[in-house]
Formats: C-alpha cells, structure tokens, sequence
C-alpha cells in the first residue's frame, strides 16, 4: 500500500503568488497529507478529473462538508436530505429573479459602503481614507444584504429575528464531544439547547411571512419577487413540502457562507486592484463610459455590459482559489492513478490554488495576473469551466454562482464609482503583499487606501486624473 507523503507548511505562513506551496505538491506527486491537519489528503491537477467524475458513493461530497464542518453548530440541523435544499433554492435563482433583486440590493451596498467607510475609515492627509481591513469592510455590507434579502424587510421590525440569526452568526459550536471538558460540554449543550428555541421561533417567523404574503399576493405568476421568501413561498407546496425545518437551517447557513465567502473573495480583489493602478483606470473608463450608456442606477443590463470589471474579478478569484477545499469523504478504499492507496473514510480536498496556476496546463503566464485572459477566451465570471473551475467542480457547482457574480460586480462597481483605490501613501512601486493560510487564502495585508473622485474624469482622452 502505498502512503500519501505529507506536504510540509507551517499555518499562517507566508507564501506568494509564485509559491512553494506548487512545489510542495509536485514533490508529493499531487497527494499528500498537510502536517498540519494529518486527517486530510489535498489532492492536485493530475486527479481533477477523477475527483470531478467519482460517484458519490466513492467521494461523499455532504459527508467530507460535514466532517470538515463537524464543529459547526448548525450541520445538526442538517441531514443529507436537508442538505439538498440549499440546491433546491439556488436553482430557483434565475436570471429574471436576480433582476428583480438588483435595484434594492444595490441601495443596501451603497448605503452600507458609506456607512462602514465613515465609521472606521481612518482619515489621512488630503482627503485619503486608510481601511485596515477590508474583509470586515465587505463582510458588513454583505451581511446586511443578507438579512433582507434572506429574512425579508420585516427583519428589521422584529427583534427576536435579529437576535436569533445574531445569536447563531455569533454561537460557535465548537469541540467535538469527546474532546470537552466537563464544563465546555455544559455550556455548549445549553447553547446548543437555547439555539434550538432561536430556530423555532424564526420556523414560526418564516410561515408567517409566506402565508402573509400569499394572501396579499395570491398566486400572481409575474409580481417580481423581491427576495428568497417570495421565491419560497411560490413553491412552499411543490418543493419544500410546507416543511420549515428544512428551509431556515438553509437560510442561516446562506446567511454565514454567503457573507464570508463574498467577503474573502473580494477582499482579495480590492487588494488586486490596489497595486495595480492601470487595471484601476481601466475600470474607471468603463464605469465611466456604463454610467453614460444607461445612467447612475446599477441595472442587471449595466452589469452584464461591464466585460472588463467581470474579468478583473474572475482573475482575482482564480489566484485566490483554496489550497485546500471541494471537501470530501472517501467511502470506501480507493487506489489513485499514481498508485496511492486512500483508506474508507478518509477526508480529501482538491488543491485549486496550485491548480489554477499550473503553466504546464495553462501556459507560462498562468500566476500572472490578466484579465485579458479570461475575455480573450469568452470565459465570464459566472462559468465554470471544467479544467478551470472556479465554483466548484462536476455536478456539485454552487448553485448561486450567477447570482455570486452579479453581487460581486455591483460592489466593486459602488466602489470605483465613488473612490480612488491604492495600497500605499508612501510614494512606493505598488506590490502585491502575498498570501498567507490554506482553505481561506487571504492576502497578508488586508488593508486599502481610498479617495473620493469625480468619475466622469476618467476618459481615455484625458491623459491624466490627478
């Protein structure tokens, strides 16, 4: 039997955009066990066909989530079959829908933008506005898009559905049983307990909204829906069976992803973005030439139009892609193509960041940073190629990936519109600060410099804008 050989990596290291993590995995012939979490086997390119293509019975995607996640609080609320619900719900995520969602969301961004930016911008000379840390700058406006958006505008009358989607954002549900103490094991047992009555009442919570709204609206086929209740409650009956225990686990659990996951990624292309000034004008000169075209208001049509933005965030997110995540559980043992044996259920993960920048597959330039790449090819933000998968892999895409690009868009949209957006005052070359981590990839320096601009300067025309 042979071995998966350990891949050597200290957490919290540094590693840059041409890293020695790609050496790493070369050297253990892309399957190997990380020192630092011996459970796990990360897997890279040679086996993404394999790992796309195994059945679920050979590689159980909800079992290696809930492994992974075991400490996670809310997986005892989930059963594979509830699980599947999450899928449901992104599959009713049409284009049309996004449309009707658009306008609203785009209000909640600006105001949350603003509204962050005064609170904990640290204002410097000149006008230049110093964020620290820009996961928490996207994180807060996220997250209050989601509380609308997933709870419906009621959310903001009721305090008991604040604080119990509060209370489970904040209720960290950690340790798994045999390895608490008698007095950890007390508390989270009567967290855990105090939790289940928060997700009663919001079950309560959601039935009424949908039987509210049913009966002010009826079974109106064209009134737009405004958010995830109107989608659910035009099909409370035909897929969710009336059964609110399945639907708010979903709900929560897109309320804590959607606003880590977004506010990863785009912290990784505000920082981009930063030390890349042309790519900046760039943007600005389509933000310029859009708001000419259909006006102020940020429209599904305007969205779609901004070819070189979706790009630049597509490129973003392909050098930030994971090290180690697509978690999976083997159910049986399984003999890789090299000869590596995995044992019944051993825990795996697929390598996207060495991947994605693999020049043996995607040429010399593939750690480069190119936004040309992406639209030379016709490849948009929102497809997943199968050899250049960036929302997952085979039949287990995320479901909300068109729905991911279009809020991705509109914020780094807001942004340029409104500032100027560098990463020093010193008057230094710009450089990119490096990555650090594995399953989150995070630059090491996670703060931005912004300045308030005119944006109709910004015209190819014009030489300069400063």
């Amino acid at each position: 039997i042979v071995q998966p050989k350990i891949i050597k990596h200290e957490l919290g290291s540094e590693f840059s955009q041409k890293d020695g993590l790609i050496d790493m995995m070369n050297k253990v012939d892309d399957s190997g066990r990380l020192n630092v979490m011996h459970q796990n086997v990360i897997l890279g390119s040679k086996f993404l066909e394999e790992y796309s293509m195994l059945p679920v019975k050979v590689l159980n995607v909800f079992k290696g989530r809930r492994s992974f996640n075991r400490a996670a609080f809310l997986y005892k609320f989930l059963s594979n079959s509830r699980y599947k619900i999450n899928i449901k719900i992104g599959s009713l995520l049409t284009t049309e829908k996004i449309r009707g969602f658009v306008g609203e969301e785009s209000l909640i961004f600006q105001h949350s933008i603003e509204s962050y930016i005064r609170s904990y911008g640290i204002l410097e000379e000149a006008g230049t506005i110093h964020i620290h840390n820009c996961f928490d700058f996207i994180s807060q406006a996220a997250s209050k898009n989601a509380f609308v958006r997933f709870f419906g505008k009621n959310y903001y009358s009721d305090k008991k559905v604040q604080d119990a989607i509060q209370e489970y954002l904040n209720f960290n549900g950690s340790g798994i049983k045999s390895s608490l103490n008698i007095f950890e094991y007390i508390s989270h047992y009567k967290n855990s307990r105090k939790m289940k009555k928060q997700f009663e009442y919001l079950q309560s919570y959601l039935k009424r909204e949908v039987e509210s709204r049913n009966q002010n609206q009826g079974s109106k086929k064209n009134a737009i829906d405004k958010d995830f209740i109107d989608l659910i409650r035009k099909h409370i009956n035909s897929i969710f069976d009336q059964d609110y225990r399945l639907i708010v686990p979903s709900l929560l659990s897109f309320t804590r992803t959607y606003t880590l996951i977004v506010a990863q990624k785009l912290l990784n292309t505000l920082v981009d973005i930063s030390v890349m000034p042309k790519i900046f004008r760039l943007l600005a000169e389509e933000q310029n030439k859009i708001i000419k075209k259909f006006g102020k208001s940020i429209t599904l049509e305007a969205l779609d139009s901004m070819e070189y933005l979706d790009a630049v965030i597509r490129e973003s997110f392909r050098l930030s892609c994971p090290a180690n995540g697509l978690h999976r559980q083997i159910q049986s043992v399984y003999v890789l193509s090299n000869g590596v044996t995995l044992k019944n259920e051993t825990n795996t993960s697929f390598n996207l960041f060495t991947h994605l920048r693999n020049e043996h597959k995607f040429g010399k330039s593939a750690q480069e940073f190119n936004p040309e790449t992406p639209i030379s090819k016709g490849i948009k933000l929102k497809n997943n190629p199968k050899d250049e998968p960036i929302w997952g892999i085979g039949v287990n895409k995320c479901p909300f990936s068109e729905y991911a690009s279009v809020q991705s868009k509109m914020i780094i949209a807001i942004i340029i519109r409104r500032y100027y957006i560098f990463s020093n005052t010193d008057g230094v070359d710009p450089v990119h600060p490096g990555y650090n981590h594995i399953t989150t990839i995070m630059p090491n320096n996670t703060g931005i410099y912004l300045k308030r601009h005119n944006i109709q300067l910004y015209d190819p025309k014009i030489a300069r804008f400063f």
